[in-house]
């Protein structure tokens, strides 16, 4: 794989005139490489989006939600000793962050 650096020395090149084979000794590839690279060009990549993994909470979620909308005043803490009791591990940071988010939902959503 050629970065593009490469590339554009390869595509330099080229343009000047050089034969693929001086072009080849002169960055180190292959001539199929070259030649594969100058048939390309000055391509922009094509990046699909990623799919959406599975997060550390998500069987969590709900329970949460039904929690916070009960009692929103509920701590941080007390809610990881909650889930740590259902057999969960998790990092106090993310259940926090995953708390705020719910109590900012329950909050415009206009309930106690």
């Amino acid at each position: 794989m050629v970065n593009l650096k490469g590339l554009m020395m390869i595509l330099e090149l080229h343009r000047q005139g050089l034969p693929i084979s001086v072009i080849a000794q002169r960055t180190g590839h292959d001539r199929k490489t070259v030649r594969k690279y100058i048939q390309q060009g000055l391509a922009v990549p094509k990046y699909r989006p990623r799919a959406a993994r599975a997060g550390a909470l998500d069987d969590f979620r709900s329970y949460l939600q039904e929690r916070l909308q009960a009692w929103p005043e509920l701590t941080g803490s007390r809610l990881l000793r909650e889930i740590r009791a259902h057999g969960h591990s998790v990092a106090a940071q993310l259940l926090d962050a995953l708390a705020r988010r719910l109590i900012d939902g329950v909050a415009r959503s206009g309930r106690p």
